[in-house]
Parts: C-alpha cells; structure tokens; sequence
C-alpha cells in the first residue's frame, strides 16, 4: 500500500493511520475521519443503496478513447445521506480495487475532499494544493507546485493530464457548495469542464432552494466564514453551483430521502446490531 493509505485511508476496517504520520497530513486525516464517521461499524448503521451504488460502479469503468469524461454529481437535500452514501461506498471502491488490480497495474490514486469539515477544506486553493500534492508524491511528478494559491486552478488541468498518463484518478468531493475562492466566489470555474480519460470524479452538491445573499458575521460555525468574516449562505451557494453544473451538462442522480422500508431496515438493523452487542456484553460480564 502506498499512497491509497496516505490520501484517504477508508479500507475495510475504517480509519488507518499512516505510520510516516506527521502534523502535514493532519488536513487529510481530518476528511478520513469524518468519512469513518459515517460509515457502517459498531455503532453506526448504514442501508446500502445498490442503485446507486451500481451507477457509481459503472461510471468508474474504463471507457472507449473516444468519449469525453465529465463529473457525476449526487444531489439531495440536508440530511439525505450524499456523505454516508459516498463513504461507504469509497470503502468498498477502495477493497475492491485493491483486490482486482493485477501486479503490472499502477495503484489508483484517490482522493477524498469534505466540504466544511475544516477551515482549509473551505478554500479553493488549499483543495487544489492537497490534491496536486497528493497527486505529485503518488505519480512523482516533477513539476513543482506554484506557491500562490491564484494560480493553481490556471495550472490543475495541465497538472492531472500529467498525472492521469500514469495511472487511475479517482477525485470525490462531498460538499462541492462549501469550497469557495480566497476572494468569495462559491462557483466552480476552478475545475475543468471535462477530465483526462483516466480521471473520474465523483461530486456531491445539496440542493437547498434559490433565495440567499451574504450576510455579516454572526457567530456562524467558522467553515461559513471567509477570511474577511463573512457568513455566507449556503443557499445561494449551492444554487449558483447547482446552475453552473447544469450549463456544463453535467450528469447529476438525486439522492431521495428514506421511504418507510429503509427507514424499518435502519432500524431494525440498528436493534438488531445493538441487541447483539448488549448480548456480548452481558456474556463478558457474567
């Protein structure tokens, strides 16, 4: 295992921790651990989505020479489950792949991004910046990395077309709403409209309504915050990137809330599970 550990560290037993650790890796240990948080384990209950698990898969096969790859977005309101959707289903993505690649092939570099789940996960640059990193140790690149922030999103496409002639890329980015420039632009013309075919990049966007403006600071949670101390709406956010992902043409799957037979599978998996760990409980204590 190389770079599939450093970058985003989601195998089948949850969260593993690089042992070349240091307070550099700390911004991506963050975004490994919140998809640990919301994927199935002990204490937290996950109803599979085959669906969409199947239209994930296949948007990752390989593809003729000929066709043009673009983004695949998820959208759905709060609290749909896009996040535990894509975590759990990078889990498998990552097992899987690791299990079928043959020794001649490179290992598939991946990269996963929440919006929100720090202050840096906010920025445009500082996202461009852990991925052309990530994308540099694991293809060793030799270009280096300009040091402004400004001009990542001009050289990013020059940079993954390098990237992608060595191997597999798969890019997925939860929270895509929340990633805004260092000047306050919440759109995203800091990504191409169309990828290398060895690139696949999987995005998740919250679909909140139309209305919003930016308002002053009032004690918002800080991943709202620009760096003037402004909170911005996420309405207004998500809907100028929603609009944007349209005009591109971008293939967008909506994310339903539970029915009631998922919302009794959930649960009855979660007693379920729960009443087993009670049982091995009590059998420890006796």
């Amino acid at each position: 295992m190389k770079s599939i550990k450093l970058i985003h560290p989601l195998l089948t037993q949850g969260l593993i921790i690089d042992p070349h650790f240091c307070i550099g890796n700390l911004e991506s240990e963050l975004h490994a651990t919140f998809a640990s948080s919301k994927q199935c384990g002990d204490y937290t209950v996950y109803v599979d989505n085959p669906d969409l698990n199947e239209q994930l898969d296949a948007y990752c096969e390989p593809v003729s020479s000929k066709e043009v790859i673009k983004p695949i977005v998820i959208t759905g309101k709060t609290g749909n489950g896009k996040s535990s959707l894509l975590a759990n289903w990078l889990q498998r993505h990552v097992a899987d792949t690791k299990e079928n690649r043959t020794c001649l092939e490179n290992e598939e570099f991946v990269f996963w991004h929440v919006g929100g789940c720090s202050r840096n996960s906010t920025y445009v640059g500082r996202t461009l910046r852990r991925l052309m990193n990530g994308l540099k140790r694991h293809f060793d690149l030799s270009p280096d990395i300009d040091q402004s922030d400004e001009k990542l999103p001009w050289l990013f496409p020059r940079f993954l077309e390098m990237a992608a002639k060595k191997g597999r890329i798969l890019i997925v980015i939860d929270g895509l709403h929340r990633i805004r420039s260092e000047d306050g632009d919440s759109g995203i013309k800091w990504l191409p409209i169309t990828f290398p075919q060895n690139v696949r990049v999987i995005l998740s966007v919250t679909n909140m309504g139309f209305d919003g403006e930016i308002l002053p600071n009032n004690n918002h949670h800080h991943s709202d915050l620009d760096k003037n101390g402004y909170a911005y709406n996420l309405e207004t956010s998500a809907n100028q990137v929603l609009q944007e992902i349209l005009r591109r043409k971008w293939q967008c799957i909506p994310l339903n809330s539970f029915d009631t037979f998922r919302v009794e599978m959930c649960v009855q998996q979660f007693l379920l599970s729960f009443g087993k760990k009670e049982r091995i409980q009590n059998r420890e204590n006796c």
